[in-house]
């Protein structure tokens, strides 16, 4: 059992039992079609992930004296855990789990798909429900005129995904909160085409419930969904929720705040005496103050600092006060009577990715941003971004490529600079106030921007047609 000849054993016993492989699912006796079609599902959503997603770990196979076990059955739990390279973010399909914490009833679905993406701590799961039944929509039937005459989930099943995602819940600070954001029905039905019509499958895009048919042969619809959601972004996956209405009224003005002002140094001497007493200093000006700043960064100049260039350092804003230069703590012979604006803060943070010039600067004193594009920006340009559809389409475009190029008039940024759009590979990206327009190969494609955000695949197929 000492580690090393502990393997060596293990493989043994996995040759030697090779032939006696245990477990419910293998148990020579009659089964519900409904059973083995909840264990096909499992097992072929895990295929469908597998071509795409690097495998990592999972507990359905173990080995013991008696031979190879295998832990899939009804009675209970599997998980598989993946990884997603292109990203370097894990994620997991579970299988019979209880999920959620009981304030109501507990639940326990067939399959939870949970993510947790870069930028949040928030993990998001989505239920995959194998339910083996079907209305064939006869004619002159009741299904058969409500839903067109397309076949489909009874809708009793369907009403199961809403009880799944207003259910699920987990306590956070007291307070209770819904952590599934779609829940969906999958029964056999082979003809994909003509299910895109059904009223099920277009309730997925309005509010993230419904059904997809899924069957041998029939997996395309439920690939690409599962492609879609795992390669968009932490936000594009919170933006699939339905929200409460008033939302829109409460998060209006703390969606994209510029609450980060990036100032600039005239010496190189000042970067040190600001670091070693956590304070920075800018000549005042009212619209500085009126601004709702709650963070500081330092922006070290090419000319000054040579390969030190860019934004390395930023702090939480402790205290602000107004002061004549000469009642500040440094050196100077003028200007001592003009009023500057004084940020003290609590420490300084250092970016663990600091934010490079690349042949850009900053024009005047100083630029706002928000925080949360200073702990992701990479580049100067990218702290030009203004708001938050902006912001989305930056970091959806990023999960693409990570070469993304931010468009702007000149070389030299202000804090009223305008961003122009982005460049990738030999695309340009610009937003209009309800639209995507997309420029390749002198071509322009117009897409909305819910196309572009929640379908970002999608549109790339119709850019990169016959590449």
């Amino acid at each position: 059992m000492a580690p090393g000849y502990r393997e060596v054993y293990k493989y043994y016993l996995m040759l030697q039992k090779g032939l006696s492989i245990n477990g419910q699912i293998f148990k020579l006796s009659m089964k519900q079609i409904w059973e083995l079609y909840e264990y096909w599902c499992f097992l072929e959503i895990n295929r469908i992930l597998s071509k795409k997603y690097k495998l990592i770990k999972h507990d359905l196979i173990d080995v013991n004296y008696s031979g190879i076990f295998v832990s899939l059955n009804k009675g209970s739990s599997s998980s598989i855990e993946y990884e997603n390279e292109r990203t370097g973010e894990s994620f997991k399909l579970t299988y019979n789990r209880s999920e959620g914490e009981k304030i109501t009833t507990g639940q326990k679905p067939d399959n939870v798909l949970t993510l947790q993406k870069e930028g949040s701590e928030v993990e998001y799961k989505f239920i995959f429900d194998a339910k083996y039944r079907i209305n064939p929509a006869y004619p002159d039937s009741d299904y058969y005129k409500i839903y067109d005459g397309i076949p489909g989930p009874e809708e009793d099943t369907i009403n199961t995904m809403h009880r799944y995602r207003d259910a699920i819940v987990h306590n956070n600070r007291d307070k209770a909160e819904r952590i599934v954001v779609g829940a969906f029905v999958l029964f056999p039905y082979h003809d994909e085409e003509k299910f895109k019509n059904h009223h099920f499958y277009k309730s997925i895009e309005e509010v993230n419930v419904g059904a997809f048919p899924f069957l041998p042969g029939s997996t395309e619809l439920i690939s690409e969904f599962l492609q879609g959601i795992i390669e968009e972004s932490h936000l594009g996956n919170y933006e699939r929720n339905i929200l409460p209405a008033g939302t829109k009224d409460y998060r209006r003005n703390i969606d994209f705040e510029q609450n980060v002002l990036v100032g600039s140094l005239s010496k190189r001497r000042q970067l040190t005496k600001n670091l070693e007493e956590y304070f920075y200093h800018i000549p005042y000006r009212k619209s500085i103050i009126n601004h709702n700043l709650k963070y500081v960064a330092i922006y070290q100049s090419e000319k000054i600092f040579g390969e030190d260039c860019g934004v390395r350092y930023y702090g939480r804003i402790k205290n602000i006060e107004i002061k004549k230069r000469g009642k500040i703590n440094l050196p100077t012979s003028r200007n001592k009577n003009k009023n500057y604006i004084v940020f003290y803060v609590e420490k300084w943070e250092k970016l663990v990715n600091p934010i490079k010039p690349e042949g850009y600067g900053v024009t005047g004193s100083h630029i706002y941003t928000n925080i949360m594009l200073l702990e992701k920006a990479r580049t100067i340009p990218e702290l030009s971004i203004k708001n938050l559809e902006q912001w989305r389409t930056w970091l959806e475009l990023k999960r693409v490529q990570d070469d993304v190029r931010v468009l702007i008039k000149d070389n030299n940024i202000g804090f009223d600079t305008l961003l122009k759009g982005f460049e990738l590979k030999d695309m340009v990206v610009r937003i209009k106030e309800r639209s995507i327009l997309i420029e390749k190969d002198n071509e322009i494609n117009e897409f909305t921007g819910r196309d572009f955000l929640y379908n970002l695949r999608g549109v790339m197929k119709v850019l990169f047609k016959g590449e």
